[in-house]
Order: C-alpha cells, then sequence, then structure tokens
C-alpha cells in the first residue's frame, strides 16, 4: 500500500494561521493536526545524489482506548527549493494502531541506519510496548524488536 497519499492528506491538514508576537507583526505558524502526538527528527540518508534527515510522527487517535500509528518520512534537504522537502513517507503498519505510543527517541549506533526505540502501554491490558526501528534508504526501514507485554514478536526482513 502506498502511504504517500495518506501521509499527504494528513499534513495537508496543516494550515497557516496568524500569530502575533510580542511586537505585534504577524508571523506565519502551522497549525498541528490535533492527532499528532509527537514528532523526532534525526539521523542522516543519502541516496541517488540526494540526501535529508528523518522524521518520525506518532499519531495518536481514541477517546476510550487511545492507539496509535507511526510514520516515517524521508525529509530531503533540497538546495534548488531551499528549504526541506517530503522525499518520501511510510506508515509503520507492524506497529500501527497496538498500543498508546510515546514520543520516538533516536539512539545512537555504530551503523550507518539510525535507531528508533519507540515505547507505550497496550491500553487494554496497561501491557508496556516496545518497539526499536531501524531507519534505511527512502522507504526503507526494518523492525528489529516488537515485544507487547510479555509477547516478543520476531523480527521481519527490511520493510517499506
Amino acid at each position: 500500500m502506498n502511504s504517500k497519499p495518506i501521509l499527504f492528506s494528513l499534513l495537508a491538514g496543516f494550515a497557516f494561521a496568524p500569530v502575533v508576537d510580542a511586537q505585534d507583526q504577524k508571523i506565519q505558524m502551522p497549525v498541528v493536526p490535533t492527532t499528532i502526538a509527537s514528532v523526532a527528527s534525526g539521523g542522516h540518508w543519502e541516496a541517488d545524489g540526494k540526501y535529508g534527515t528523518y522524521q518520525v510522527i506518532v499519531e495518536s487517535a481514541g477517546w476510550e482506548h487511545v492507539m496509535s500509528r507511526v510514520h516515517i518520512q524521508w525529509i530531503e534537504d533540497d538546495p534548488n527549493q531551499r528549504e526541506a522537502v517530503i522525499y518520501k513517507s511510510a506508515t509503520i503498519k507492524e506497529v500501527s494502531w497496538n498500543c498508546t505510543l510515546d514520543a520516538p527517541k533516536f539512539t545512537s549506533r555504530k551503523t550507518n541506519h539510525p535507531i528508533v526505540r519507540i515505547t507505550g502501554v497496550e491500553p487494554h491490558s496497561d501491557w508496556k510496548c516496545l518497539f526499536i526501528l531501524e531507519l534505511g534508504t527512502p522507504g526503507v526501514y526494518r523492525i528489529l524488536k516488537k515485544k507487547i507485554g510479555k509477547w516478543l514478536y520476531s523480527a521481519p526482513n527490511w520493510g517499506g
């Protein structure tokens, strides 16, 4: 499944609203959708002559039992546009809608692929959740660990 349309529609919800600073000057600030629980940026990727950073987004929804899903964006540093643009994005289906997740954390590793650790709680049982992701070239990731309560799921090959 191509997650670009889903993530694009999610991020298309960012609107610009005028905000007045201390000197009463108008500045444009993005309005972040209320379902976005946290965003972490880090790491570095290179592929096909392009380069940039990663962004991991945790989106949470629900009322009585809040559940989360995770999106990865490969952000390209585009010197022609002099801004960062979304080069590729993916929704991590192996992690999504299992638990209520905390903010993702980039951890150091001695390889070229950054590691992201995401913890949380399974809302029906209060079991602790742990997901460890390895991020690769645009569109590619690997689940290194998926643990919900006492259940440890085997890690699949590279996904994306």
